[in-house]
């Protein structure tokens, strides 16, 4: 039992190939619906990313040295990932758009051809009494009518066929229909019918031609028509070239834009740990920041444990702590954004427009832009201490910091440490409370 329930699952579900017109354009627009909601997707995942590296943005600049390290790293892989998305997204995207100009045409065909094997007409002539055909004889001419009719319901296995990760694998092409006229002759020399094969037609005899639309091959019988002509029909058909090389240049398509699935090039999330930590910037940017050589451009330390134990301190063993250093935390603290001609605060982590985070960042780096000319026998121009107090609330509000009653809020203590190397120009740790513009780099938009 078990290997048999083993064998079952392994087995890939394969679907069979439409049998109809009305089928295959049922199954063709589960195919574009089945690239469109996977395009889509990806999209979402890449929007995601972008998001995700902005509140990163933002929280660097409104936080403290810590993060800065850890967020470093992150920052910098970031880009890699969002290009290689972005560029397979893109390609995926104009395929998809090529295939779904020709299957627009192709499903169009497909509805045509339900109009046409839908459809019977004839031409019936019908001889005077001196066996002749007069004037008045077309008694039947409805030939070559083609009324509308509308796909019903998809068949029992069409039914059945979806479109899924595993099925899309082995999906066969779309069959290259080809509709072709049936016409059918048939003839009586009487009105009370009888063969025409060998007597001359008379009063009401008659000659009927019957056209319909098949998608099955049509055999000649002409060259039978020997005899009872009356009730076996002379049977021939032509072909009516509908879908012409558009399926062939649709099928062509939906192959390259299965080729180009984005799906797993765009499947990394810089909010984890094991994609953005595969990254050979992340690694770069970590021996920079987290073990202080500003000049390393390698991706790995001598021995490899250096590197190991810098990341394990930063983001834990196996970055069990990663998204909570990264994310979590920084998430849950206040950011200011626009509304409606005011400004109000909300958690970092539920800013999800990109009107929203871009607002953000730009107020965020405005404040580590609050310059103020401190009149200084040197006339250096130097950032105030909005960094590290500004954003303090209440409690929050110690160490190197102070509470302007009349002003309501928190600014650094006017002889503090801080502050001293600011005005001596002696720091530009983006952790202090107050540091030398031109030596602090900020980090902008991505």
């Amino acid at each position: 039992l078990t290997t048999l329930v083993q064998v079952t699952a392994n087995e890939a579900k394969t679907n069979t190939v439409c049998a109809s017109p009305c089928d295959c354009k049922e199954r063709l627009q589960k195919k574009i619906r089945y690239y469109d909601i996977r395009i889509a997707n990806t999209r979402k995942n890449f929007e995601d990313n972008l998001k995700q590296l902005l509140k990163i943005q933002v929280a660097t600049l409104s936080g403290d040295k810590a993060l800065a390290k850890a967020a470093v790293p992150v920052i910098g892989a970031a880009g890699s990932i969002l290009d290689q998305c972005k560029a397979k997204l893109d390609d995926a995207q104009n395929k998809f758009d090529t295939a779904g100009r020709l299957a627009a045409k192709v499903g169009k065909t497909y509805s045509i051809m339900q109009h046409f094997v839908k459809t019977t007409s004839q031409l019936k002539l019908t001889a005077a009494a001196s066996g002749h055909f007069k004037e008045g004889a077309v008694t039947q001419k409805s030939l070559g009518t083609v009324k509308p009719s509308k796909c019903e319901v998809p068949s029992g296995g069409e039914k059945a066929a979806a479109l899924t990760a595993e099925t899309a694998a082995t999906e066969p092409e779309l069959p290259a229909f080809t509709v072709k006229t049936k016409m059918s002759v048939k003839c009586s020399n009487q009105a009370s019918a009888a063969s025409c094969h060998s007597t001359q037609i008379g009063n009401g005899g008659f000659l009927t031609l019957d056209m319909q639309y098949t998608t099955a091959e049509v055999t000649d019988t002409t060259a039978a028509w020997t005899t009872n002509t009356h009730t076996t029909s002379a049977d021939f058909g032509n072909d009516v070239a509908l879908l012409d090389d558009n399926i062939t240049n649709l099928n062509a398509a939906l192959r390259k834009l299965k080729e180009a699935d984005p799906s797993t090039s765009c499947a990394a999330k810089i909010a984890d740990y094991t994609s953005i930590s595969a990254s050979g910037l992340f690694k770069r940017l970590a021996i920079k920041t987290l073990l202080k050589k500003q000049d390393n451009e390698k991706e790995e330390t001598s021995p490899a444990e250096t590197l190991e134990k810098a990341l394990t301190t930063a983001y834990g063993d196996g970055g069990k702590n990663f998204n909570k250093v990264v994310y979590e935390t920084p998430g849950n603290r206040q950011t200011e954004i626009s509304d409606d001609g005011k400004k109000k605060t909300e958690p970092l982590k539920s800013v999800e427009t990109f009107t929203d985070l871009a607002d953000a960042l730009a107020r965020v780096t405005l404040k580590r832009l609050a310059i103020e000319t401190d009149q200084q026998a040197s006339g250096a121009t130097t950032l105030k201490g909005v960094q590290g107090c500004s954003d303090k609330k209440g409690d929050a509000c110690t160490g190197e910091c102070e509470w302007e009653k009349t002003q309501e809020t928190c600014k650094p203590k006017k002889n503090s440490e801080g502050e001293n190397k600011v005005k001596t120009g002696t720091t530009n740790t983006t952790g202090s409370n107050s540091f030398v513009i031109n030596k602090a780099p900020l980090m902008l938009a991505f």
